[in-house]
């Protein structure tokens, strides 16, 4: 039997319940765009700002972002005569204004985004707007440090060596088998294994996951074997300050200032002071603020 095309394994369901392909999706709005890279593609407003919308928002049905919120946050105004393309819709808001909303989520601008390529309004309740790109099944984006990476269907880091793989990898390299039916297409394809499985490659390289990966935001592999093991990475990481980096430590990887200092933030800022677990003495002795 000719292996299928692994598109048409992720279609194969849909084409026998007699349902037919949609049409090519149509472009956002007016005055809104998208940065397309390997991982998928980031909605934008058309001078580069970053989107966000609120899980609070999304599970409420209702605007929740008023008053001080609207502080940090400014909504994606819609024209009241807006003809919104599929995907896309206007909600009102409490005082009679208009906001995009992409998949019923209403977008919104973070005041903190300052500088080009910034993206620091995601966190808690707020979610980058983003869609992922069509992946084969199994497999899914993970953002962590390195920035979104290829990732399991558990949100593992997925590795590529710049070398062949070993043919018989250590314990702690796992190869990633692809399914039976699975066949070359764009930038996917197989190849043999020494018992008779077929390893996933990407780009022509082959991937595995390591062992010693715990949590989704693990990278323990990356840089591993002189740097021959690293995470397959489809979009690097938003812009940071100038005066800031990424540097390897005994930990991971960990935010620096610019001379490769480690950076560190109080896990609970209000404990501290209330268990008076670091005086202002200890402070000024042991911790250096970052100006």
């Amino acid at each position: 039997m000719t292996p299928l095309p692994i598109r048409w394994l992720r279609c194969a369901a849909v084409l026998a319940a007699g349902l037919v392909a949609p049409a090519a999706a149509q472009g956002p709005p007016t005055g809104i765009a998208f940065e397309r890279s390997a991982a998928g593609r980031t909605f934008v407003t058309a001078d580069g700002r970053a989107l966000y919308w609120s899980r609070d928002e999304l599970a409420a049905q209702a605007i929740t972002c008023i008053e001080e919120c609207l502080l940090q946050r400014s909504p994606l105004a819609a024209p009241a005569d807006a003809s919104p393309p599929p995907g896309w819709s206007t909600v009102v808001r409490p005082d009679g204004s208009r906001q995009w909303a992409k998949d019923g989520k209403p977008l919104y601008i973070f005041a903190g985004d300052t500088y080009p390529g910034a993206r620091l309004g995601a966190g808690g309740a707020w979610v980058l707007s983003f869609e992922t790109a069509d992946l084969p099944a199994g497999f899914s984006v993970q953002s962590n440090l390195l920035g979104r990476v290829l990732a399991d269907h558990k949100g593992r880091t997925i590795y590529t060596r710049s070398a062949a793989a070993p043919a018989a990898p250590d314990t702690d390299w796992q190869p990633l088998v692809a399914p039976w039916l699975a066949a070359a297409e764009g930038e996917w394809s197989t190849a043999p294994l020494p018992d008779g499985t077929r390893q996933w490659l990407y780009k022509g390289q082959p991937l595995a996951r390591y062992a010693r990966d715990r949590d989704p935001q693990d990278v323990r592999g990356h840089g591993l074997d002189g740097g021959a093991w690293t995470a397959v990475i489809l979009e690097p990481p938003p812009g940071l300050p100038a005066w800031m980096s990424v540097q390897r430590v005994d930990l991971g990887w960990v935010f620096a200032d610019g001379d490769g200092m480690t950076l560190y933030a109080p896990a609970n800022a209000e404990r501290i002071k209330t268990a008076q677990t670091c005086t202002q003495a200890c402070m000024e002795q042991y911790w250096r603020p970052v100006l």
